[in-house]
């Protein structure tokens, strides 16, 4: 009559335990200390007092990839460590709710941001997180060829791309007479280091296209 008997067993059950976690109350003090001022990934395992804290256990994470079939079940295959010692992070009391407001699922991994007091500051699932990143990658990638194509009837910037110069595509935008654009750089890409030497702005909605005066500090149309 074990907990592997009760749930994959031959008693009707559904289902099967993907992962069986044993917990022995000990009253050990952990020798971990907690991270400050930086970026990790951790497993949860559980709130702290008044769900004002949470423990975390960090890890080494790796992405699977799509249509990965594992012969285990994937909480136990996804994540490293070597410590296997939880830590209790205290969460920022003015974001309390904005950070722990999804329902949190212990065993899964998160993305975590501490600030210099080693309080949480920013906690996000490490698959939602990694969604993210791919559509904003995607996103900008659009973007970027909505650019290159308004550009490409601007005489000056064409001629300056034909005389050698490259051309640099950051994501940054400003704020333009209401509107926001997208700043783009011409310069020399060198190995380390992009000089920036003159700078646009684009306009994706209106195909405006700026270049910035550094003597009187304003965006000039072009």
């Amino acid at each position: 009559n074990s907990v592997f008997d009760i749930f994959t067993g031959d008693n009707g059950l559904e289902y099967t335990m993907g992962e069986v976690v044993f917990e022995k109350v000990t009253g050990e003090v952990t020798k971990a200390k907690i991270r400050k001022n930086d970026e990790f990934y951790a497993v949860f395992w559980g709130h702290g007092v008044h769900y004002e804290s949470i423990w975390l256990d960090e890890v080494e994470w790796t992405p699977r990839d799509e249509g990965y079939d594992p012969n285990y079940p994937v909480p136990m295959i996804v994540h490293e460590n070597e410590e296997k010692e939880s830590v209790l992070y205290n969460v920022d009391q003015n974001n309390k709710f904005d950070i722990l407001g999804d329902d949190m699922f212990k065993g899964d991994i998160y993305y975590v941001k501490t600030d210099e007091r080693g309080i949480i500051v920013e906690l996000i699932s490490a698959d939602r997180k990694m969604f993210l990143e791919e559509s904003t990658e995607e996103y900008m990638g659009e973007i970027k060829e909505i650019i290159y194509f308004i550009i490409a009837d601007i005489g000056e910037i064409q001629e300056n791309l034909a005389q050698g110069m490259s051309i640099l595509f950051t994501g940054e935008t400003t704020i333009i007479d209401g509107e926001e654009c997208y700043e783009i750089s011409l310069g020399t890409d060198h190995d380390q280091v992009f000089v920036r030497e003159i700078h646009y702005a684009v306009n994706i909605s209106t195909e405006q296209v700026y270049e910035y005066n550094v003597l009187n500090d304003i965006w000039e149309e072009k």
